[in-house]
């Protein structure tokens, strides 16, 4: 009996070292890749920070067409913008910059460290609340190992780290959106509605998100997501605001025809020979780390086959893969439950990214995290998808960076898994 006991402690013992230890080895890794942040300087958070800093400050002036001067003062600079294009290198959508107006006008330095701060607690929350989910100990063991080792110790997760991007906040937004709506109440239907609305104005493919809804018949999320979007673009109306998003497609439109350009231009940096900035590092040099790659359809037409694909044949391409996707899965649709419908979408929504006429970095894959976990959702795991995953790790951990575009091969090698998670046959929790 007290063997038993013993054996049964013992076990239990080595189930909570396993599940500390990934969450241990990725608090040391953000620790560790601080001073890592500090020399690159976060120059994609900046331009967004400056973005809402000209909507809050110079209301008729556009946070996607402002070009420095001088007389703004340096807390107006993006010193990676090019003074030689139209547009600076604000790309985010008019949402995100008007989320981030009531603290654009801090310190740098503090919004930088705090920035930093949200991206891990986002990546934390994420494994945590799909832990809550997860049903047996075998399931939650890989799924922490999944999502902070192949996720939270990768290039793409470094990149993201360096950059201060927001890719991480979408995953986190649809988690919660998974965990609120597996339960039904006037709360949860809210809650539901106001995340969601909030992503697809953040992130507009994310409006794919609907799908997941509209197949099982969540007509009370559906109609006040509906409700608050149009709330949202009423205020902007009556505010005569609208010119904003006009100004952001408009952006978004050069810079796709910018990617066919292969002419260099100069930045304010070398422009003005800049040597302090508000609260930010100048890089005199780019750190070494051989991570950017631009894994849009467009992008490698262009890049490997000299083919310029036009706004439509983009569209065209993305609705067959649709279509494709769909017709595969369409024998099981009838009896999908939430967990692969949101599987089914966000592999519509990784098509629609590539698909869209703009440079696609490899710091997008971090928002991998949420679709890997919804495997582990399930009662018995899948061996195939487990082995796809682990290549996957190797190349996402930057083992093989000799082989070009290393780091989106590890996107597929995902995309596969989840095709194949999919077509198999899983017994789900109840």
């Amino acid at each position: 009996m007290n063997y038993s006991i013993k054996k049964l402690s013992l076990k239990k013992s080595g189930s909570i070292l396993l599940i500390a230890l990934p969450i241990l080895v990725f608090l040391f890794n953000i620790i560790n890749t601080w001073s890592a942040k500090i020399a690159y300087g976060t120059p994609d958070l900046r331009n967004r920070v400056i973005g809402s800093r000209i909507l809050k400050h110079k209301e008729t002036t556009s946070p996607y067409f402002y070009k420095w001067n001088k007389a703004d003062g340096d807390q107006f600079l993006d010193m990676y913008d090019s003074p030689e294009l139209p547009m600076n290198r604000n790309t985010v959508t008019p949402f995100t910059i008007q989320l981030l107006t009531p603290v654009c006008s801090l310190n740098y330095t503090s919004l930088s460290k705090s920035w930093y701060i949200a991206e891990a607690a986002s990546l934390l929350i994420i494994s945590l609340l799909m832990l809550s989910l997860a049903p047996g100990i075998e399931n939650k063991i890989i799924l922490l190992g999944v999502t902070l080792v192949e996720v939270g110790l990768s290039q793409n997760w470094l990149l993201h780290n360096l950059s201060g991007q927001v890719y991480i906040f979408f995953p986190l937004l649809l988690t919660l959106l998974f965990f609120l709506s597996k339960k039904v109440s006037v709360l949860n239907n809210w809650l539901s509605a106001i995340i969601l609305s909030s992503l697809i104005l953040i992130r507009p493919p994310a409006a794919l998100f609907i799908l997941p809804f509209i197949l099982q018949s969540k007509w009370g999320i559906l109609k006040n997501t509906f409700l608050l979007i149009l709330t949202y673009f009423v205020i902007l109306f009556i505010r005569n605001d609208l010119w904003i998003w006009q100004d952001y497609f408009q952006a978004m439109n050069l810079w796709s025809k910018e990617l066919f350009n292969q002419h260099v231009t100069k930045t304010y940096l070398e422009t003005f020979q800049t040597t302090s900035v508000e609260g930010s590092h100048i890089l005199s040099q780019s750190p070494k780390l051989n991570l950017l790659e631009d894994s849009s359809v467009q992008s490698f037409f262009y890049r490997f086959l000299h083919i310029q694909l036009s706004s439509f044949q983009l569209l065209t391409m993305m609705v067959s893969c649709f279509a494709i996707i769909f017709l595969l899965y369409f024998k099981k649709i009838k009896q999908a439950d939430l967990s692969d419908l949101f599987l089914l979408t966000f592999l519509f929504y990784f098509v629609a990214e590539l698909c869209i006429p703009a440079i696609r970095n490899s710091y997008n894959a971090v928002q991998w995290i949420f679709p890997l976990s919804l495997f582990y959702l399930n009662r018995k795991q899948n061996v195939t998808v487990n082995l796809l995953l682990l290549t996957a790790a190797i190349f996402t951990l930057g083992w093989l960076k000799f082989l070009p575009f290393d780091l989106f091969i590890a996107e597929l090698l995902f995309a596969i898994a989840s095709i194949v998670y999919l077509t198999s046959n899983n017994p789900k929790n109840a």
